[in-house]
């Protein structure tokens, strides 16, 4: 859109002025002075060449007099209007052919204050051809409750967000013992300045360690649950286009539960351990939509235990460094990446460096309202319990595709390949799995939904390789 006018004044125009004598101050573009009363509008002079006649009309008002001619904004070499920032004036990209509202099936949540608060709770039933993911596992079927919750805050200054998302997995027709998982996370943005904020983190997770892992001992019936508590701290100043952010944190790792063949309790104290890490991250803004940075990064780990088991000293120390880039295009892609070095030396000399490549990647990819596609890489290293193994390195990748069929039907398909390998022994495990989903939403509380999900495990452990295929359908509630 364009608005053109000019500077010129009504004398210069000869525009009829309130108090004049004649009887009627209204001439219509092109109308005849005659029949109007009045003589009309003398031709462009000059100073109004190049401006359009309807903008130079003006009309007679009793109280105000007339409407003035609008002189034209600025604009740049081609002519494109700029608001008085710089920035083109763009217009707002057309909507989809879809006849229903964007948002008739978004969730509205619960105000509460200044703060949103955003529930949901899916019931589903299914069945799997291997409910035990192991070599020789039954086939079964099962149920899951999966509740979430989501808290945001809506201030003006500073943030909270807070996520808990659960599900419990039971097998009610055998003896597979039932799967918990928990997840809650809770971040604060406090804006100390303009300049200068600090960012807090807590967060907890409970898991069942899986039957196909290395470190489950030989003999276990039941595996033991895996507690992960998390606390971080971070304070970012920024000056200019640098930026500089030091960052504190503490991952805690303990197990409970768990039972040996024949009954009696597993013993895991000995792997429970805490991580401590300490960071300074620099980025530079080479434009808004991108900015590289280097990170470095102190690392301690310390367990509850002097030794284990075996009679090894499992505590270490180590570092990290990376470098990466983060690339911001708004709505449409956002993407980080990051490449850097882990190593890690534990303090019983016997065992060689927990050491390796950090290869890191998230992309969020929009190219249409209808489609999403995200991507995810990252790289893990973590201890063992493993005889002669100073720890693992987890290589993994996802890639998810979602579209919507229409506003309320989506579909979703994804893939995921995990590589593992034991510093100091042959051990090497191969995850693969495979997601499609349907989610249908009959209003913006309730939807069904369906799920297809395959996993595959190849390892050269004899006897333990597996493959699962199940299929689930069921009820997801939101508000």
């Amino acid at each position: 859109m364009a608005i053109r006018g000019t500077t010129t004044f009504e004398n210069d125009l000869d525009v009829p002025m309130p108090g004049d004598t004649k009887t009627n101050a209204f001439n219509p573009i092109g109308g005849d002075a005659a029949t109007t009363g009045t003589t009309a509008a003398p031709g462009r002079t000059e100073a109004t060449k190049g401006v359009d006649s309807a903008t130079t009309a003006s009309i007679a008002d009793p109280d105000r007099g007339p409407v003035k001619p609008v002189a034209r904004g600025p604009s740049d070499a081609s002519g494109t209007s700029l608001v008085p920032g710089g920035e083109p004036l763009a217009a707002e990209a057309p909507r989809d052919n879809f006849d229903d509202d964007a948002d008739a099936y978004e969730p509205l949540g619960i105000r509460a204050g200044s703060f949103l608060l955003l529930p949901s709770l899916e019931v589903t039933g299914g069945a799997s051809d291997n409910i035990d993911s192991t070599n020789k596992g039954k086939a079964g079927g099962f149920y899951r409750i999966a509740p979430e919750v989501i808290l945001r805050s809506n201030w003006s200054r500073h943030q909270l967000e807070s996520t808990l998302k659960g599900s419990y997995k039971g097998y009610p027709w055998s003896d597979t013992a039932d799967d918990p998982n928990l997840s809650t996370t809770t971040t604060v943005r406090i804006d100390v300045r303009d300049k200068t904020t600090i960012d807090l983190e807590g967060g907890y997770t409970l898991d069942r360690e899986s039957s196909s892992s290395v470190d489950v001992a030989p003999g276990t019936e039941t595996t033991a649950l895996v507690h992960q508590l998390r606390g971080a701290a971070g304070l970012t100043q920024e000056f200019g286009r640098l930026a500089v952010t030091g960052k504190g944190s503490i991952d805690r790792t303990f197990y409970t539960g768990g039972t040996a063949t024949g009954g009696g309790t597993l013993d895991s104290e000995s792997r429970n351990n805490s991580l401590l890490t300490a960071s300074l991250r620099t980025s530079y803004e080479v434009t808004p939509a991108f900015k590289p940075f280097v990170e470095g990064a102190l690392l301690e780990r310390v367990y509850d235990q002097k030794q284990d088991a075996l009679g090894y000293r499992r505590d270490s120390t180590g570092y990290e460094l990376k470098a990466g880039a983060v690339i911001d295009l708004g709505a449409k892609i956002h993407a980080e990446g990051a490449l850097g070095w882990h190593y890690e030396e534990l303090r019983d000399n016997r065992f060689d460096p927990l050491e390796g490549l950090i290869a890191e990647a998230s992309l969020v990819w929009s190219p249409s309202r209808l489609t999403t596609v995200t991507l995810s890489g990252e790289t893990a290293f973590e201890p063992t319990t493993l005889l002669n193994s100073s720890g693992s390195t987890q290589y993994s990748g996802n890639l998810k595709v979602a579209y919507s069929l229409r506003r309320n039907l989506e579909v979703d398909v994804g893939l995921g390949v995990a590589l593992r390998n034991y510093q100091g022994s042959v051990d090497e495990d191969v995850t693969t799995t495979g997601t499609a989903g349907l989610a249908w939403s009959l209003n913006r509380n309730v939807a069904l939904t369906a799920r297809y999900s395959y996993e595959n495990l190849q390892t050269n452990r004899v006897g333990a390789d597996y493959s699962a295929n199940s299929i689930e359908v069921g009820l997801r509630m939101r508000r």
